[in-house]
């Protein structure tokens, strides 16, 4: 016979459990959408200008969200490769 006490801590590890599933697949969701984004970034810079040399692949790679949109943007008005690396 379960008591009230081992009722509450199964409901709260339940709770737990689904809190959890749902929090690992909102971030391996996010995870995703960046790296699909770095990996149109990368054919992009490819299409447009050859080689990806590996200063941009590790930039882009190591691009945050926020980054990643700056490079997006930078990569389209871009002329050449050297472009891509000077600061805004």
């Amino acid at each position: 016979m379960t008591t009230w006490a081992e009722s509450l801590v199964e409901e709260g590890t339940q709770k737990g459990r689904v809190e959890g599933r749902a929090e690992g697949k909102a971030e391996g969701k996010a995870e995703g959408l960046v790296h699909g984004r770095v990996e149109q970034i990368l054919a992009f810079v490819q299409a447009r200008f050859g080689d990806v040399p590996q200063a941009i692949r590790a930039l882009v790679e190591g691009a945050d969200t926020a980054m990643l949109d700056g490079l997006t943007h930078r990569i389209a008005q871009a002329e050449s490769l050297e472009e891509i690396l000077q600061p805004d």
